[in-house]
């Protein structure tokens, strides 16, 4: 479908108008953004209506289509962020930093979701807080998963709820990833990661609901 492309004698606004929509004794228009009344014609002139004699007038033409929406402004890359770490460990320096030099550090998890966050000056709120560093958040927590798995996820059977996580590795791990060497043989099991022979701690299976309906309803 052919195109003609227009430009407002007013306020200069470019739009495109299919041109068997437009017809031999030219159509009547609007501007959609100044609201101009325009008569246009296929060989690509375009006139205010006003411009015309009454008994001149053409018939009614489709409205021109509205001009494309701008794109939303990129986040500014200007060091504008500043950091406060909760941890008085933490080897961050306070800034300031852009926004893309911020997200590296939440990526690779130097600075925590609790860690307060400002910009521009203002005042000191959580990291978590702030929309425009969601994203980075979730990339971080995707990596996290990847690497170590999750309270709902064993790092290598992802379908698989894990019971364990290895205090030396990190990795949340299911009943294959763990082998049991009691102290003394027969004795209570001791499950250590598979990977790194370390001790790990069982993570809790009681969910919090549940947990207030056995204190609620229980026998006591």
């Amino acid at each position: 479908m052919p195109e003609i492309l227009f430009q407002c004698p007013s306020c200069s606004q470019s739009f495109r108008v299919p041109s068997e929509k437009i017809p031999a004794q030219g159509g009547k228009g609007k501007c959609r953004e100044c609201q101009t009344p325009l008569v246009i014609y296929p060989d690509g002139r375009i006139i205010t209506a006003e411009d015309i004699p009454a008994e001149a007038a053409p018939a009614q033409a489709a409205e021109p289509p509205p001009a494309a929406a701008s794109p939303p402004p990129a986040a500014s890359e200007d060091p504008i962020w500043e950091v406060k770490p909760l941890s008085k460990d933490s080897e961050v320096a306070p800034g300031p930093y852009s926004i893309s030099q911020l997200g590296g550090l939440i990526c690779e998890g130097e600075v925590d979701d609790d860690d307060l966050v400002r910009v521009m000056g203002g005042d000191f709120q959580p990291l978590r807080s702030y929309v425009a560093l969601q994203p980075y958040i979730r990339k971080r927590v995707e990596k996290e998963r990847t690497e170590h798995g999750d309270p709902q996820h064993c790092v290598y059977h992802p379908n698989i709820a894990p019971e364990w996580q290895c205090l030396k590795c990190g990795n949340y791990l299911c009943e294959n990833c763990v082998i049991n060497r009691p102290i003394i043989e027969g004795g209570k099991p001791r499950y250590l990661c598979k990977d790194c022979e370390a001790e790990t701690r069982t993570l809790s299976k009681e969910k919090g609901i549940g947990k207030s309906f056995k204190r609620l309803f229980g026998k006591k």
